[in-house]
């Protein structure tokens, strides 16, 4: 006996979504098995035409074929005659739960399965020999009078792709003048061409032959009667079968999709579909690591939106929330239209104030595209002060301006606002400067002064920033007669003084102003006083 060490296994295709025959290696068990068959009746010689390091990289048995398959293609079968509880089964190998699961739910939105058990739906399914999603599409395809062309599309999907080999250009001659662009229209066009023996040349025949062949099977399975062949009555049926996996579309020119508990999803490139709009994905690969899944959609048909509103009429939802118009300088209410969890349609309009609109510009102030008039010459400033007495008098329990405390202050600004522009031309003071009441604005006011005057009329600005001493700057001249350094907080805090000279260059920067004029002052005046002599020099 010859054993070329390879079998068609029945198993799952996650990339289609459906069960499929696989040409796989066989497990060492099964070539034992085979090998036994060479000495059945007489003495016989088993040539294994794979090596040994090949033989001992194969796995030791074959997985269960429940392990193998979508349960729900099982669970159909079974419930079908009789078992009304799928789990209490008696199995050799108990299904996973979490698998078992899915299957019950897959069977659920096909409609195949109620609470009652199998559905009308359901048992008509039962009896086409297809994965459910394929076999509800043949039951609603024979409802309509269009189950051979599903079933021509169904085989196309369940085995190898009849299209391989053949130029995009020469699928898209297959279609009829009414046609969409339609991956899955091209299969089934193609199938028919086999049927009439008019093949494109660069055809792979025998997997042509062999969808003709499944064809011909499924459409008896589902009674086919004919009666509409219409691209409307296919759309149908096809959305019948493959309800939980409508996409959309989202522009003409880019591959992006919108399918719902998906986040990256594209058409293939090898897919026909351009035009943006509602599509059926009967076939879904995906790659990349799980936490960053690529899906991509080999074999896409685009259907009308009335036939999936029909079909989901409650899946479709609005929404409105308000967003930023970058180009306008506005807040703009967005209506978007969800199929599912993903957004389908959008559009915008102006928007009147409210509170949702008030948050909005908030955040635009927060981040810097709103600038408010004055905020950084006379608020900022302000805030340093009071931030400043809040930490020297911390029994007086003043506000911090936190985050939260500005966020109050920015949604009084914007009240009745929806603009920038609007916004921008508030003076903010006032309303910064009022979160804090009258006694405690003129404690601020006393305690953390603008400025000091100086002995010679010279009023010095002074600084504030939290965590530093308060500074001030004047010329040396202004500091005649102030023997000690300034203080402020009531003399609790002694100011950072910078001393300028004629030129308005820091001569010196000091805390203790005493020290500068007993130690330093008498070293520096004779220099000074030579190179400005125009100069007071005390």
């Amino acid at each position: 006996m010859i054993d070329c060490g390879l079998a068609r296994i029945h198993r799952y295709d996650p990339l289609r979504g459906l069960d499929t025959l696989r040409v796989e290696p066989i497990s060492k068990a099964s070539a034992e098995q085979r090998a036994g068959r060479a000495g059945r009746t007489a003495p016989g010689r088993a040539i294994r035409l794979w090596t040994i390091a090949e033989h001992e990289r194969r796995e030791a048995h074959t997985m269960a074929e429940v392990a193998r398959i979508d349960l729900a293609s099982a669970m159909l079968e079974t419930m079908s005659l009789g078992v009304a509880d799928f789990t209490r089964f008696p199995w050799l190998d108990a299904p996973d739960a979490a698998r078992t699961d899915e299957a019950a739910k897959t069977l659920s939105t096909l409609g195949a399965l109620d609470a009652h058990g199998l559905t009308v739906v359901g048992r008509a399914m039962a009896r086409v020999p297809a994965h459910p999603r394929l076999a509800r599409a043949l039951v609603e395809g024979a409802r309509l009078g269009c189950a051979r062309r599903v079933a021509r599309i169904a085989a196309s999907i369940s085995d190898r792709d009849p299209t391989d080999g053949i130029a995009p250009q020469a699928l898209l001659t297959l279609l009829a003048k009414d046609d969409p662009r339609s991956d899955a229209l091209v299969r089934e066009r193609l199938i028919e061409a086999a049927e009439t023996r008019a093949l494109p040349r660069e055809a792979d025949r025998l997997a042509i032959r062999e969808a003709v062949l499944v064809t011909e099977q499924l459409a008896r399975s589902a009674k086919d009667i004919g009666a509409d062949s219409s691209n409307a009555a296919l759309d149908r049926a096809l959305v019948a079968g493959f309800i939980d996996r409508i996409a959309f579309k989202l522009e003409r020119d880019r591959p992006h999709c919108a399918l719902a508990g998906r986040r990256k999803v594209e058409l293939a490139k090898e897919s026909l579909v351009h035009e943006p709009g509602f599509i059926i994905a009967l076939e879904v690969r995906e790659s990349g690591p799980d936490h960053d899944r690529l899906v991509s959609i080999p074999v896409a048909h685009p259907v009308p939106r009335e036939i999936v509103e029909t079909a989901l009429p409650h899946a479709f939802s609005r929404r409105f929330s308000a967003g930023w118009n970058k180009e306008t300088r506005a807040v703009e209410i967005a209506e978007e239209e969800l199929f599912l969890e993903a957004v389908v349609a959008r559009k915008a309009r102006p928007a009147k104030p409210s509170p949702e609109v008030e948050r909005e510009l908030v955040a635009r102030i927060r981040s810097g595209e709103i600038k408010l008039d004055g905020w950084e010459e006379h608020c900022d400033a302000w805030i340093a002060r009071v931030r400043c007495v809040a930490q020297w008098f911390p029994e007086r329990g003043l506000i911090a301006y936190s985050e939260e405390d500005l966020d109050v202050i920015r949604t009084e600004l914007v009240s009745g606002c929806v603009r920038a522009r609007e916004v921008e031309t508030k003076q903010a003071i006032d309303a910064v400067r009022s979160a804090l009441s009258w006694g405690d604005i003129q404690f601020v006011e006393k305690m953390a002064p603008v400025v000091i005057s100086m002995p010679r009329g010279f009023k010095m600005k002074i600084e504030y920033e939290v965590g530093a001493p308060p500074r001030g700057r004047a010329k040396i001249q202004d500091f005649y007669g102030l023997e000690e350094t300034p203080k402020v907080a009531g003399g609790r805090v002694a100011m950072v003084v910078e001393i300028l000279g004629p030129n308005y260059r820091p001569l010196q920067v000091t805390q203790d102003l005493a020290n500068f004029w007993r130690v330093l002052y008498p070293e520096m005046r004779n220099g000074l006083k030579r190179r400005y002599p125009r100069q007071e020099w005390r």
